[in-house]
């Protein structure tokens, strides 16, 4: 039979936070919005042995239905239940995958950004952008954002960190990216979800972040790459050119535990700070490749300006456009003598704009003359 009036009380492991509840006519109890994290759950009622149970584990977003019997007894005996059974959810229907704190430190992560770990979870489907192949670091946002879980639309996908949505309303970008360093464990949350969540039309990213504990904790890191590790590039071994420079470092550090004023004010149990700090120097020489006016196009000159079959690209005086009586609705102009524009044709704004270009540095394809140019200039971001 149920127990009303039972008392029962919930402890988190780490702070030391007690979340009390009296059970109903029934017996039942319910304790909402617990941390994720490691729980004792403590019960009493008059006659009864006051029943303790550990090993209970709460991850991000479950609801989880636990059912206790106490024994006759007296409140002064105590039954501890010490091994952890495997908690059902049987409070609703949502299907989702854990991302947990060992992952997310742990796995090999390429510029840090801990929401590309949501390709771990089935009926995951992105860009090549979200899976960072175009991007050492997440600078642009709308790549983490575009991915579809079980079939829904790209960029329609709900990104909530501690509760709050984290997203805006122009292609769901995300608003913020927590430091990996700072994340508890975060749940991708597809098909059948619960009337809490709204507003998307694909999956929901829960993000929990951490908020100190009773013990000091903290980290350091610094993580590298260098292009004195790295192999040059095809283009830049063909033409001879050194290997471009290419220096990342993300570093930082984090640091949480309970608020202590010597003499004045003890906040274990009840009163944390977590603070978490991480930069992103970056810089690169990026191989480009193209094709720029030569000396002789700058002055006017295509009679070396040649298609891909050997002839020669013809231009034409726009001031001689006239109708084509062999063609209704056509026109003609007149070729330029030895396909040379006059110099006194040349527009000085042309003149101008062409004059920021560099000079070709590459010989080019033999016969058309593209590709005539190849860059390593650099570039950086400075992210904290």
């Amino acid at each position: 039979a149920g127990l009303a009036g039972a008392q029962v009380v919930v402890r988190n492991i780490d702070t030391g936070a007690r979340r009390p509840a009296t059970a109903g006519q029934t017996g039942d109890y319910v304790l909402p919005l617990l941390d994720p994290g490691s729980y004792e759950i403590v019960v009493e009622h008059a006659g009864f042995r006051t029943l303790q149970r550990s090993g209970l584990v709460l991850h991000v977003g479950d609801s989880v239905r636990l059912d206790l019997t106490l024994q006759i007894g007296d409140l002064t005996q105590t039954v501890n239940v010490i091994e952890e059974i495997p908690l059902l959810r049987t409070a609703d229907s949502s299907l989702g995958q854990i991302i947990d704190n060992t992952k997310i430190v742990s796995l090999p992560l390429n510029g840090r950004s801990s929401f590309r770990l949501v390709e771990l979870t089935p009926g995951f489907v992105g860009s090549q952008g979200a899976r960072g192949q175009f991007g050492d670091i997440p600078v642009n946002t709308t790549w983490d954002a575009n991915f579809s879980i079980n079939g829904g639309q790209g960029y329609a996908n709900e990104i909530m960190i501690d509760g709050a949505p984290s997203t805006t309303g122009f292609f769901n970008q995300i608003t913020t990216m927590p430091s990996v360093d700072s994340l508890v464990e975060f749940k991708v949350q597809s098909n059948s979800l619960s009337a809490e969540f709204g507003r998307f039309g694909g999956g929901v990213l829960n993000v929990t972040t951490k908020s100190g504990t009773n013990e000091f904790r903290g980290s350091l890191f610094e993580f590298l790459r260098n292009s004195k590790l790295d192999s040059n590039d095809f283009f830049n071994n063909r033409a001879g050119a050194a290997r471009p420079p290419f220096h990342m470092n993300q570093f930082g550090g984090s640091i949480g535990g309970p608020v202590i004023i010597p003499k004045l004010f003890n906040g274990k149990n009840r009163t944390f700070f977590f603070f978490n700090y991480e930069a992103t120097r970056w810089r690169r020489g990026d191989v480009y490749l193209a094709t720029l006016p030569t000396v002789a196009q700058r002055g006017g000159d295509f009679s070396r300006t040649l298609a891909a079959n050997g002839q020669i690209i013809q231009i034409f005086d726009p001031t001689t456009t006239r109708p084509d009586p062999a063609r209704p609705g056509g026109f003609l102009r007149d070729p330029f003598a030895g396909n040379v524009i006059p110099a006194n044709r040349l527009s000085t704004v042309g003149r101008n704009i062409a004059s920021y270009y560099p000079q070709p540095n590459q010989s080019g394809n033999p016969i058309t003359g593209v590709n005539n140019f190849l860059s390593n200039a650099g570039r950086g971001v400075d992210k904290n």
